[in-house]
């Protein structure tokens, strides 16, 4: 188990070669969990394969009367059926990709693409733009605040204790106001009516 806020559990998963699900909002408690932003933050599963990660959050799974955050779910967590050769797969637009000038990231990625399509699946351009809007909020806007809040008393006591650039990061917290925190809600909505948009 781990948590994921904007990755902390699929980054490092997929960078060893591991499954990181991220359940929905809610879905696990996060009770007892030292919180980033516990209005985003979700507990993440780490497992050798997809089914392992199914089978992790049906047990973990559950609404919990003790955390205001928890939800009740309609059905229980289940892996969709895979047929080879009957499935889509999205791929970022070409322009959208980045690799930060590393070529053996670019050939692993494209073999990647490759490996799928070869065991039949499409490959469906996707455009990306609203999860890097949406990141760009989420360590540039106000919800930095809500990270903030966290570490508040520990950047009074000990600031030198946390490392210089997450240290900047949350800083940057102690200033957004209410109007800036309004301004970044909307400005997420419409990320969220791309993705949610059909096809």
């Amino acid at each position: 188990m781990g948590t994921d806020t904007a990755g902390s559990g699929r980054v490092p998963a997929a960078f060893n070669n591991l499954i990181g699900m991220k359940p929905s909002y809610g879905r696990l408690s996060t009770r007892g969990v030292v919180p980033a932003c516990r209005t985003l933050d979700t507990l993440s599963i780490f497992a050798l394969t997809a089914e392992d990660a199914a089978r992790v959050c049906r047990v973990a799974e559950g609404f919990d009367e003790a955390e205001p955050y928890s939800r009740r779910i309609a059905a229980p967590a289940r892996l969709a059926p895979f047929a080879h050769g009957a499935f889509r797969f999205g791929v970022p637009q070409i322009e959208q990709l980045q690799f930060f000038a590393n070529e053996e990231y670019r050939e692993l990625f494209d073999a990647a693409v490759a490996h799928l399509e070869r065991l039949g699946g499409e490959r469906v351009a996707i455009d990306f733009s609203p999860f890097i809007e949406a990141g760009q909020l989420l360590y540039g806007g106000p919800w930095v605040a809500e990270r903030y809040i966290v570490v508040e008393a520990l950047l009074r006591r000990s600031s030198e204790s946390l490392h210089p650039v997450t240290r900047q990061i949350i800083e940057g917290g102690a200033k957004p106001s209410a109007t800036e925190a309004f301004r970044a809600q909307y400005a997420c909505r419409p990320c969220a009516a791309k993705l949610s948009a059909p096809g």
